[in-house]
This record gives C-alpha cells, structure tokens and sequence, in this order.
C-alpha cells in the first residue's frame, strides 16, 4: 500500500462494514478509490465477481487488492 497516497481528510466515500476513501497513485499522481473491508466478512466473493466482470463498461475498474489477516484493500479506479 505504500504506492498510494491515501486521503483519509477528506469526506468519506462509503461506509458501513467497509470503509471507502480516495487515494492517489504516488508516481502517476492517478485518482484511485480504496475500499477497506474486514477479513471476518470474507471480501473474496466481491473480488471474484469484479475479476469476472472487468471489460464491461457499467463496472468499476479494479486496479489492485492488499490483504493481511485483518483487512482487505481494494483499489479502483476513481470515476469522477
């Protein structure tokens, strides 16, 4: 996670059981938003789906996924 900037000052983008923020790529200086999840409510099924859907024009990028054994971080891209 340290290639990317996150901006945790400013207003949040969602939350609930998951947290999400904007971030910036630190070397394209890209807008990218994260999406932080527990582990306990098993992200993976959200992952797989996104996997399956990229390339279709209606469904957020997926950029990049983190994860330890604690929490899952997703990287999208940030539509403005």
């Amino acid at each position: 996670m340290d290639v990317y900037e996150p901006d945790f000052k400013r207003t949040i983008l969602g939350d609930g059981s998951f947290a999400c923020y904007r971030c910036v790529e630190k070397e394209t200086k890209k807008p990218y938003a994260v999406k932080m999840v527990s582990r306990k409510l098993n992200p993976e099924r959200e992952i797989a789906l996104l996997r399956l859907c990229q390339g279709h024009p209606n469904i957020v990028k997926l950029h990049q996924v983190f994860h330890d054994e604690v929490i899952q971080i997703s990287v999208s891209l940030f539509l403005v």
